[in-house]
């Protein structure tokens, strides 16, 4: 018998842990944890108005949690800015969030660490 797979995968390419988001006096996340391994499919599934979109766009840096841990969002331009050739997985760097001509943030200002 083969062992199931681990619920939460030991490096996660994606993750956003106890994500909340409201809308007003309307509570769309609370506490949501997600956590996706590379080469994963995940189907989000659930009926209207319940979050779909939403969780997909704060995993994606569209839009930000009110509350919750998010992953940083790092463009390869910083990468070479700071004389990098690359990030490996769970590398350490340190950086400033900026706010790009889009309205998204990002890091920038990178150093490894």
């Amino acid at each position: 018998m083969t062992p199931a797979p681990p619920l939460v995968p030991a490096q996660p390419l994606l993750e956003v842990r106890k994500v909340w988001k409201s809308f007003g006096d309307n509570r769309v996340l609370r506490g949501v944890s997600l956590a996706l391994a590379k080469g994963t499919i995940l189907a989000v599934m659930g009926g209207s108005g319940t979050g779909k979109t939403v969780l997909l766009r704060i995993a994606s840096g569209l839009i930000q949690p009110d509350a919750g841990g998010k992953d940083v969002f790092v463009h390869i331009t910083a990468v070479q800015r700071a004389g990098l050739t690359g990030l490996s997985e769970n590398q350490k760097i340190s950086y400033e969030l900026k706010q790009g001509r889009d309205g998204k943030m990002s890091a920038d200002d990178l150093k490894a660490l």
